[in-house]
């Protein structure tokens, strides 16, 4: 994840509250590797939530943000699989 004025910020699993981190409300563009797939969500699991899908990729997906500055929580997948820790 990466915010215009505070530099970037890896998401390494999934993360339920970006607050806990104190990324909350901080995303402007997102660069996803292949084979990850970024869920993103404008508040907890529950809510609004927008796929960045770079499984099938075999270069670097850049990507702005779907709601900038509102992305609260994320779930990260490799190979189809949840990184939850």
């Amino acid at each position: 994840m990466i915010d215009d004025g505070r530099g970037s910020f890896p998401i390494f699993c999934s993360i339920a509250k970006f607050s806990d981190y104190g990324m909350d409300n901080i995303d402007n563009y997102y660069i996803v590797l292949p084979l990850y797939k970024l869920v993103v969500y404008i508040g907890d699991y529950t809510t609004t939530n927008y796929t960045i899908d770079n499984t099938k990729g075999t270069t670097i997906l850049y990507v702005n943000s779907p709601s900038t500055n509102g992305i609260s929580s994320c779930k990260l997948y490799f190979n189809g699989f949840e990184i939850t820790s």
